[in-house]
């Protein structure tokens, strides 16, 4: 790594210190290092080995990958996949329910879904989303955005049941022109409405619109 990777690193270890209020006396110590030793990390004036970032990582509860330079959407996918793979409430139909592990099943993380301006759906798996029984989805999408705040916010993740048909007010991922976007369905004779909760969002009107699938479920980023 150059010397500006760990300056970089070593400005993340400092935000994910102070995040988990720690002080680098405390944090050096969980280490078996010094504070001095901390301080000479975090500005970047000493080489940290991998397998040491990989326990800031794991004290400070963040993905290594973060450390390495991925947004801090990682964090959130993270932790609330850290939750539920440790079988901790999760939210169905709004209500929180709290189920073993074993009773889970797994569903890809195929890509994100912007809530407001539409953009390309990435279509390779991320990762995988532990599901509890009786959710019927195939898959789960990051929300990105606010067009459909109240319901859904950013960092949420919607669990999707592909199927090409949906009934008027049903939320639903669509594709128009090769982009995806969560929004809430209307037909009318042969025109589509796509319609954002937040009203500050216009319609989106199309003859051309591709249903992917409808939302079954949300799970929140709160979890």
């Amino acid at each position: 790594m150059t010397a500006k990777t760990y300056r970089k690193i070593g400005e993340r270890i400092r935000e994910a210190r102070e995040a988990a209020k720690l002080s680098q006396d405390e944090l050096g110590a969980m280490l078996n290092k010094t504070g001095a030793t901390i301080s000479n990390y975090e500005s970047g004036n000493a080489r940290i080995h991998i397998e040491v970032l990989e326990q800031i990582a794991d004290i400070t509860d963040r993905p290594l990958t973060w450390f390495l330079g991925e947004d801090n959407e990682s964090v959130k996918r993270h932790r609330l996949l850290k939750a539920m793979e440790q079988g901790l409430e999760v939210l169905k139909g709004g209500k929180q329910i709290g189920i073993p592990l074993s009773e889970f099943k797994r569903v890809p993380i195929v890509g994100r879904v912007h809530a407001g301006e539409l953009m390309e759906a990435i279509e390779h798996p991320e990762a995988w989303m532990p599901l509890p029984p009786g959710i019927d989805a195939d898959l789960a999408l990051l929300v990105v955005g606010d067009s459909m705040e109240p319901n859904l916010s950013d960092g949420d993740y919607v669990c999707v049941k592909l199927q090409p048909e949906a009934e008027n007010g049903k939320s639903i991922v669509a594709r128009i022109d090769g982009e995806v976007a969560v929004k809430r369905f209307y037909k009318y004779n042969d025109t589509i409405v796509l319609r954002s909760d937040n009203k500050k969002y216009p319609d989106i009107i199309s003859r051309d619109v591709e249903v992917l699938g409808i939302v079954r479920c949300k799970i929140s980023k709160e979890v």
